[in-house]
């Protein structure tokens, strides 16, 4: 939740319009005539679009569980049918009803900002959560994270220009940079997140000689990374901003597991008592959450893209923007001549559903969420705890993986690990690493290349899960850094990431119990 950080006055965000692309700033030479206000009652006879009346669609019912639908541990007791309850959008605005959305709005083109009731609720919602430490901060709605990044890049970046990420970031991300010309620099990454240590190096020593300018543009996941599951912790944030400011930098902070930190797994073989989680307030939890570079940021250099994919519905393509008033109007802009608006449909029927939950109802959503994907990533592990001999570090952050011997479960055929993970902060996804220098052949074919070894080994193990029927993503497609580059930063082993967001319990366990089984036999164990 929303930190002070120490400053105690709000100014306005410092001047960040040097930082906008050659596109951005001719961007209103191109601005629609629609932005111009007209007096209210104007009679409109400039917008060819059919009437709501000649749509076949009157209304809409949906259905819907209460805030409070699962519960606050993780358990699979599903909502019970008794806590489904339901709402109406009708075509016309009905003054006595308590709605805030009408479907004659919805089934229309509508503004760039958005339907006002739903920004209205945004904008209250990230005061709320994040506060950040400036004056002039603005939301806007847009049609999800995916596109926003790629509108971002275009606002700062000129072609060619490179940006800052973690060594393994989110893969569609750096499809979609790569493709518009914009190569990422990979930063080193720990425990603790993005390393500032490494960050300050690379920033220090860039050599401009080469034609490339030094990047201004940090991308990061915030909170919860995707494809790691690893939290990036509050002081390691706080470096990174400070850093932000010394080399004049723009961290977008891309924060869709933000509402899924989880509590630690317990490793312990000891019965639980209830966790903290349980016996907190609403208001207890939220600022146990660790805060987002918004809630750091007193100078108007955090972009955060927040989205509603991973607690309503990620086909709603519904998310929204928090950033300088000065960004937001380039936003504006280009939304004008690109995207258009989100989905009317969306908006409504989301926005009518936060309207009824109000924002004590929507953390008591998350927060039931939360325990929910907490209870899957616990599957996984109990999953994989079964079918190999799991160690756990002192802390029990860090799992080595090893094979059992099947005479006796409690001992390992031998001491050569298969992989290690890390348990993951929150999210939902694991991130194996398999110990390939481990292999019997991989001295053989590390003796030409050791990336082609990887590759080798790694396209053997995927092509295998895949005939046994299980699909897994390679983490190389993750990689900001080339196999040759983390080959020689004396990277041996191979990433692959899996997922626990979806599927029937069943279905997962003999998911991993497969992958484990696959992992195995690749080492011949």
């Amino acid at each position: 939740m929303s930190s002070t950080n120490g400053h105690a006055a709000k100014h306005d965000a410092v001047d960040i319009s040097h930082h906008f692309s050659a596109f951005a700033r001719r961007l209103d030479d191109f601005r629609l005539a629609s932005t111009v206000n007209f007096p209210a009652g104007a009679i409109n006879l400039n917008k060819a679009i059919p009437d709501a009346e000649y749509c076949p669609i009157t209304a809409i019912d949906i259905h819907h569980l209460d805030p409070d639908a699962f519960a606050l541990q993780p358990t699979d007791a599903f909502p019970a049918a008794a806590q489904d309850r339901e709402f109406c959008i009708s075509r016309e605005f009905n003054e006595e009803g308590d709605g805030k959305f009408a479907l004659k709005t919805a089934l229309s083109y509508g503004a760039i900002t958005g339907i006002p009731p739903l920004g209205t609720w945004i904008t209250e919602w990230v005061e709320k959560i994040h506060n950040p430490l400036y004056n002039d901060w603005k939301t806007l709605i847009n049609c999800g994270s995916a596109g926003s990044w790629t509108t971002c890049l275009s606002i700062f970046l000129d072609p060619g220009e490179m940006f800052l990420t973690d060594m393994y970031a989110y893969n569609i991300v750096l499809t979609q940079a790569r493709a518009l010309d914009h190569e990422p620099v990979p930063i080193l990454t720990d425990g603790e997140g993005m390393s500032a240590d490494d960050l300050e190096r690379v920033l220090k020593d860039w050599d401009s000689g080469e034609g490339k300018k030094r990047p201004r543009l940090i991308y990061t996941q915030g909170c919860i990374t995707n494809p790691t599951g690893q939290l990036t912790s509050v002081a390691r944030k706080k470096a990174i901003y400070e850093l932000a400011v010394k080399f004049d930098l723009i961290i977008l902070e891309d924060d869709p597991y933000y509402f899924q930190q989880a509590a630690p797994y317990p490793c312990s073989k000891e019965p639980q008592t209830q966790n903290q989680t349980q016996t907190q307030t609403d208001d207890e939890w939220l600022r146990s959450l660790v805060p987002s570079y918004l809630s750091m940021d007193y100078q108007g250099r955090v972009v955060r893209l927040d989205t509603f994919s991973k607690s309503l519905a990620p086909g709603g393509r519904l998310g929204y923007y928090t950033a300088p008033a000065s960004v937001i109007d380039k936003l504006i802009a280009h939304g004008d001549i690109h995207a258009s608006f989100p989905s009317g449909f969306a908006q409504a029927i989301l926005g009518e559903l936060l309207h009824k939950y109000q924002h004590v109802g929507f953390v008591r959503w998350l927060r039931g969420i939360c325990a929910q994907y907490e209870m899957r990533r616990n599957w996984v592990i109990e999953t994989l705890d079964k079918a190999l001999d799991l160690e756990f570090s002192p802390d029990g952050r860090m799992v080595t993986a090893y094979a059992r011997n099947a005479d006796d479960a409690s001992k390992t055929t031998n001491r050569v690990s298969l992989m290690s993970f890390r348990v993951p902060a929150g999210g939902m996804c694991m991130w194996f690493n398999v110990h390939l220098s481990n292999h019997p052949r991989f001295p053989s074919l590390a003796a030409a290349s050791t990336a082609q070894a990887k590759n080798q080994l790694t396209t053997d193990l995927v092509a295998s899960l895949a005939k046994a029927g299980v699909m897994v993503r390679r983490g190389d497609l993750s990689a900001a850094a080339s196999a040759e580059e983390r080959a020689e930063r004396g990277e041996k082993g191979a990433f692959l990431r899996t997922s626990f967001g979806w599927g029937a319990k069943e279905e997962m366990e003999k998911g991993y119990s497969i992958f484990a089984a696959e992992l195995g036999r690749l080492f011949g164990a």
